[in-house]
This record gives structure tokens, C-alpha cells and sequence, in this order.
């Protein structure tokens, strides 16, 4: 029988001695490093509570620094009621009048700073001077300047050593912010589309994990809450599905483009996601010490991270390449929980993902936009399954996003709408911290725009399409738009 293998990255047997890890992805065994593994939710807990994308002064010794990311903090504050708005939309836990303080504070240190570093180039010079002249009644004027420039260093060491620690306090409260919000985002969610109606059905409708038992071709196993087997007919709906969402993209002038899996935590941070937020992403890293600065993030070849690692400090020298569509399928892996069951709460998913890079244009954007929105209405209309476009309110979206579309499918059985999709407009939020340029002239660059899409998840989907297509028998009808996809 055809069977596929769907499973959270588990540990299900670790032999130190062989330096190798046993997981149930397909019954192989990963070689990793010898003291590596890769960490439950529990074990995160201890990881490292600082930032990879800012390396401060005292850690310059010890940790290198990939990337310097674009901070511009004077025009982040330029408008502090602005930003209060935001963060209050998003109903984030940041203090902006603080970390406004912090940063006046720091820049009347840095003054100081300043100030007092051209004070001792001055005593310098004087003294260099008196120096050469020789002058016996110089003699004490010299004693009084060496003792005054002394005081100067000692003044210098303190007031450094304030500024740098100011510094790594205003930085990574800067990289805590989130992207400023589209002109076009509001305070609440807005059904834009509503297509199809509801299915009705005269029997009480099953649950997909209990269709893919009854058919043999779902099974859930023991080695992690949401492990899972797809087998037979379900398998090859799966790949189907694959297929079928790709194949509509790339009539759009999207291309095929293979991610990695892992990422470095710079790149996880430079996404938005703050690295100390254990919940949010997977870590690999080193059984001695979880603060590793080298360690990686699993999160799937499917995903806004693995698309940035490409690009990441890269100048794109030729205009005409933009704008660039790029399509991927493949996982994406989150141990964000949500409120569901059985493929809906799945941390591994099949994923069909893409991402456009384009001049830093609001009318350029505006068209990006319509475009994708025009191919994502195509895929779900011809599956002729009751779903909806929503436009997300400001508490909806990460902090990578200044504006949100999500397509959401309803699921008959726990009489909820499933994301299935998304539309996130990034604008230059990633670009400008994990510098990704856009050649201008021989002198100039500029930050180049992202809109990051969710085509499709396709387990959801799968699950999905079980729930709403089923019968009474417990048998499920496949979409015929999906159907043409079947045993290619």
C-alpha cells in the first residue's frame, strides 16, 4: 500500500555513542553532532534569553556578528503617538514613552561622550606641543594637564561603559518593534470575500480523524502529540494538492525554489520572531550550552525564514530582476498550538509557500498585492468548498506584517473557520534587518519590499476537504480541480 510518513521532529531514541539521532521521519537515522539534539518545548526554557541579531560590546570577543541590521531609532520616534497607536492595536506589551526616554538619554550620553573625547585630543595636542618647545616653566602647566587628561580617561571608562549598556537596552527594545501598520490596516477583522455556501448535511458529520481511521488512511502515533501517517488515497491527495496550487501560481510567473530546513537564529530574528519566545520556534542546538550563539532553528524549507536566509546581506545588482516571485513546497514547522485537533494542531505541515521581492513602490505594491489576491480567489473558487477572505485587524498580525489577508475554510464539524492561506505584506521590515538591497546607482541602494504568501497548508487542507466532501458511508469526494492532479 502507498504510504507517506507526516511526523513532528520527535526524539525517539538518542545514542550518544554513536553520535547519530533515531527519529520516526521515515524510519532513517539523521547523523547529527555528538552532543546535539533537537529540543522538546520543556528544554527550550534554559535557551538563550538574548538577541542573535544584536551582538553588544561585551559579547564582541566571544560571539561573531553576522550582520549589523539597519536600526533608524530617531525616525522610529519621530512620531511616538503613531507608534503608541500601533502597539496598541496589536495589543503588544511595550512601553514606547521608555524606550523613548532610553534613547534621549542615550544620545545625551553619547554627547557627553563626545564632548569629552575632543577634550582630551585637545590636552593631547597641548601637550604634544609644550613638549617639543622644552620650556622648564612648562614644566608644572605639563604636570597639571597630564593629571587632567588622566581624569578625563577615567571619566571616558565610565561614561563608555553607560553608553554601551544604554545601547544593548535601546537595540533590542528597537528589535522588538513591529513593522508600522498598511494604510490600509484597520483595528478589527473584515470579511472581503465570502464564496459558496455551507455544507448541509442529513447525518451527523465525522471528524477527519475518525474518516481516516474508518478508511485506513490517517493514523496518528505515539512518538509526539501531533505525529501522524498518511497513507493510500490521502497520501496521493496530498501530493495532488501539491500539484494543483502550484501549477495555478506559476501560471503567474512564480518559479520553483528550494529552502533550507534550518536556519540561523539571525534570520529567525531578522523575520520578526523574537528567539527567546520558546514557544514560537524549534531550536537545534548544543547539550552543553543552550546559549549557543551558532545554534539553528528548524522551520521548515516552506516558510518566510528560509525564504529570507536566501537573500540575506545580498545586493541584487540587476533591476530588471525584480520583481521576484519564488514558489516552494515543502514543510513548515511551528509549535505554536492552536485550539484543534488532529491535523488542524499539526506542529509539521505540507506547505505551499511563495515569496515576491519588489521595488520599494506603494504602486508597485498595490499591484503585487491585487495580483496575488487574484491567484489565491482562483486555487479556492474552483474547489467549490464554502470559504472566505479576511482582512486581518492589527491584534491578527505578527510582528513581520503591516497587513494581513487570510482565506479560511470552514469545518463543518467543529463549526470553525481554518486558515488555510495567507497574504502578509512585509514592506522593507525584513530587508532592513537582514540588509536586502536593491542596486539604485553605482552609490546608491535602497531596501527592497517583501510580500510573503501562504498559498496553502496543505494538511489543513486535507483535513478539510475530508470534512466537508464526506458522506454517510464515511467515503469523501476529492474537489474535481484537485482530482486532475490524482496519480500524476
Amino acid at each position: 500500500m502507498f504510504r507517506t510518513m507526516i511526523s513532528h521532529v520527535c526524539v525517539t531514541r538518542y545514542w550518544k555513542h554513536l553520535g547519530v539521532i533515531l527519529t520516526r521521519n521515515s524510519d532513517i537515522l539523521l547523523p547529527v553532532s555528538r552532543f546535539e539534539y533537537f529540543h522538546t518545548v520543556e528544554s527550550l526554557h534554559s535557551g538563550n534569553k538574548g538577541s542573535a541579531l544584536h551582538v553588544s560590546g561585551d559579547r564582541g570577543q566571544e560571539v561573531f556578528g553576522v550582520l549589523a541590521p539597519y536600526l533608524d531609532i530617531s525616525k522610529a520616534l519621530q512620531n511616538v503617538s503613531r507608534l503608541e497607536d500601533n502597539i496598541s492595536l496589536r495589543k503588544m506589551n511595550l512601553d514606547i514613552k521608555q524606550f523613548s526616554e532610553l534613547w534621549y538619554k542615550l544620545e545625551s550620553l553619547r554627547s557627553h561622550k563626545d564632548k569629552l573625547e575632543g577634550e582630551r585630543t585637545s590636552v593631547a595636542s597641548t601637550m604634544k606641543l609644550l613638549g617639543k618647545e622644552k620650556k622648564e616653566l612648562d614644566l608644572e602647566k605639563i604636570q597639571k594637564l597630564r593629571a587632567h587628561g588622566k581624569e578625563i580617561r577615567e571619566k571616558l571608562k565610565v561614561i563608555t561603559k553607560q553608553v554601551l549598556t544604554l545601547e544593548d537596552r535601546v537595540v533590542l527594545l528597537y528589535l522588538k518593534l513591529p513593522n508600522k501598520l498598511h494604510h490600509t490596516a484597520c483595528g478589527v477583522d473584515k470579511i472581503l470575500i465570502s464564496l459558496f455556501s455551507k455544507p448541509c448535511f442529513k447525518f451527523r458529520p465525522e471528524g477527519h480523524e475518525v474518516l481516516g481511521k474508518m478508511r485506513s488512511e490517517l493514523e496518528f502515533i505515539e512518538c509526539s502529540p501531533t505525529a501522524y501517517y498518511l497513507k493510500g488515497r490521502l497520501a496521493m491527495l496530498e501530493l495532488a494538492c501539491n500539484g494543483y496550487f502550484s501549477s495555478i501560481f506559476k501560471s503567474y510567473g512564480f518559479i520553483s525554489h528550494s529552502n533550507p530546513d534550518f536556519v540561523k537564529g539571525v534570520v529567525v530574528e531578522g523575520s520578526g520572531i523574537n528567539i527567546s519566545e520558546i514557544e514560537k520556534v524549534f531550536m537545534l542546538s548544543s547539550h552543553n550550552s543552550d546559549g549557543d550563539p551558532n545554534a539553528q532553528y528548524l522551520v521548515g524549507g516552506a516558510s518566510v525564514q528560509a525564504f529570507a536566509s536566501y537573500f540575506t546581506k545580498q545586493v541584487i545588482d540587476n533591476c530588471e530582476c525584480l520583481p521576484q516571485k519564488l514558489l516552494a513546497v515543502g514543510r513548515s514547522y511551528s509549535p505554536v498550538s492552536c485550539k484543534g485537533s488532529g491535523l488542524f494542531s499539526s506542529w509539521q505541515s505540507t506547505v505551499v509557500d511563495g515569496l515576491v521581492l519588489f521595488k520599494n513602490d506603494p504602486v508597485v505594491e498595490e499591484t503585487m498585492i491585487n495580483e496575488i489576491l487574484m491567484a489565491m480567489v482562483q486555487c479556492y473558487t474552483q474547489l467549490k468548498i464554502h470559504f472566505h477572505i479576511k482582512q486581518y485587524g492589527a491584534h491578527n498580525l505578527e510582528p513581520h506584517e503591516s497587513a494581513a489577508v487570510g482565506v479560511q475554510i470552514y469545518s463543518p464539524v467543529t463549526d470553525m473557520y481554518w486558515e488555510v492561506g495567507r497574504i502578509s505584506v512585509c514592506g522593507d521590515y525584513i530587508s532592513k534587518r537582514l540588509l536586502i538591497l536593491q542596486k539604485i546607482t553605482s552609490n546608491s541602494a535602497s531596501f527592497v519590499s517583501m510580500i510573503h504568501v501562504r498559498i496553502c497548508n496543505v494538511t489543513r487542507l486535507l483535513a478539510l476537504i475530508m470534512e466537508n466532501g464526506q458522506n454517510k458511508l464515511g467515503n469523501y469526494d476529492i474537489p474535481d480541480a484537485v482530482n486532475k492532479f490524482m496519480y500524476i
